[in-house]
């Protein structure tokens, strides 16, 4: 007995858990997909004689519950990327409307023929609280996938040597012992690389980071891609991903869905930082060489560095976190995630200015504090955003916020040569008494304010980036 896409949708809409025809049915395609590319490169072989036919098939037949894995991955981190837009699609649902325009222009989708709700009908979903269905949303994964497939494959990203890692994952380590230096000259490579990035930004962040993050920063497809490719490394984000996986039916399915929200929220913040800081195209092992060793020093030690105010809400997460059962080595890693992106900024004006890491991000994160910056983001970030524009707005005043804190901290470094951070920040403060005394007295009224509004917040982060560039 099968279903039709619009059976589906009001299946799910009234309580029922169901995908699509294409998701159920993945596994059986993914695994055709791998046998053909396996045997291309397996043809190859036999033909220049370096196995031979008998060896051939002995080594396919060795690798089967190897492929079978890497399958069943694939099917796992599908259903769960579902999963997860399912958990916040409500919230997200405004989104969700500029993201189907954005599949129409680079995927090609036609609403009618996907049976996905119009401008109309999204606003009252909107209304009325309801969110997309499991099977609308699997339909829009399945466009964000070849919306990013397509814009990757016409790119060079694809030649990039950066990218080999990606063919190395596709293939089973069977090959890997005998074929892998044959992997570069698969002819479908490009094709197997620029398949592989899609459902790993796919299945890593959600749905609308392309069209968001390219929204905001003005870079194509290919410039995000190699930024996420770079952040995920700088993150350690497989790592981190695995302790979330260790949890399944050990905490609660929200629990985690948090956690990787929050994981994924690190790793985009990161690809953000990256493509406003960094020149483009983006080299990324030379990218993932620079941040790695100072990034991870300092995320070691990041709980003794935060702010009184990003200490608390650290805190906060870390019980909340172990009261969910999730294990304190791996509550306290996910607890500091929030703040975790800043290394970034720490390691390169350390490297820029040549000085020490620590003693960086120690006048970073008091400087952080002395201007209640971490407050004023937590203030911007609870307020509403009703619409798109007001939405970018925030954004916007969320990231000169922190462009501003790390221009506060290079003044403060390079303005004397005191060794304490402190010190540095006090003399800092005393040559600048009057241009910082206008700061100081708008953060003091907004503190003392019951009515924050966006207008307010704009007139506040405009001064402290004032401050920051003069």
């Amino acid at each position: 007995l099968g279903f039709t896409q619009q059976a589906r949708i009001e299946f799910s809409k009234h309580g029922g858990m169901i995908n699509t025809d294409f998701i159920d049915n993945s596994g059986g395609v993914d695994c055709s997909d791998r046998e053909v590319n396996i045997k291309i490169l397996l043809g190859s072989a036999v033909g220049s004689g370096e196995f031979s036919i008998e060896a051939r098939n002995a080594l396919l037949a060795e690798m089967t519950d190897d492929v079978a894995q890497l399958v069943l991955r694939d099917n796992y981190l599908q259903t769960r990327a579902i999963s997860y837009a399912i958990a916040r699609g409500r919230q997200r649902l405004g989104a969700y409307a500029r993201m189907l325009k954005f599949l129409e222009q680079i995927a090609g989708l036609d609403r009618v023929l996907e049976k996905l709700p119009d401008d109309d009908a999204l606003a009252d979903r909107l209304q009325s609280g309801s969110g997309l269905t499991r099977p609308e949303l699997a339909v829009i994964t399945s466009y964000t996938k070849l919306g990013l497939y397509d814009q990757l494959i016409t790119s060079d990203l694809p030649d990039d040597q950066d990218c080999f890692d990606l063919l190395e994952l596709y293939f089973p380590q069977a090959l890997h012992r005998c074929c892998r230096e044959n992997f570069n000259a698969h002819p479908l490579r490009r094709e197997i690389i620029a398949t592989a990035l899609a459902n790993r930004i796919v299945h890593t962040l959600d749905l609308n980071f392309a069209r968001r993050v390219g929204e905001q920063s003005g870079c194509p497809i290919p410039d995000l891609a190699r930024a996420f490719l770079a952040a995920v490394k700088i993150f350690d984000f497989d790592s981190m991903q695995s302790r979330v996986e260790l949890l399944d039916n050990r905490v609660p399915a929200a629990i985690q869905t948090q956690m990787m929200r929050d994981l994924g929220r690190t790793v985009e913040r990161g690809s953000f930082w990256l493509l406003r800081n960094r020149s483009h195209p983006l080299p990324i092992m030379e990218t993932i060489t620079f941040f790695s060793a100072g990034a991870g020093k300092l995320i070691h030690g990041l709980e003794q560095l935060l702010s009184a105010e990003e200490r608390r809400h650290y805190r906060t997460e870390l019980r909340k976190l172990t009261g969910a059962g999730v294990p304190d080595d791996t509550a306290r890693l996910f607890a500091r995630l929030d703040t975790e992106f800043t290394v970034l900024d720490i390691v390169e004006v350390a490297s820029r200015y040549d000085q020490d890491l620590e003693l960086t991000a120690r006048v970073y994160y008091e400087i952080g504090s002395r201007f209640n910056l971490p407050w004023l983001r937590t203030q911007i970030s609870g307020l509403p955003a009703e619409h798109h524009l007001q939405g970018l707005a925030k954004s916007g005043l969320y990231t000169d916020l922190y462009r501003s804190q790390r221009l506060l901290c290079i003044k403060a470094l390079t303005n004397n040569s005191l060794r304490t951070p402190t010190g540095r920040i006090e003399r800092w403060l005393r040559a600048y008494k009057q241009e910082t005394t206008r700061s100081k007295n708008l953060l003091r009224e907004a503190r003392n304010s019951e009515n924050r509004d966006l207008a307010m917040m704009l007139v506040i982060v405009r001064e402290i980036e004032r401050l920051a560039t003069n």
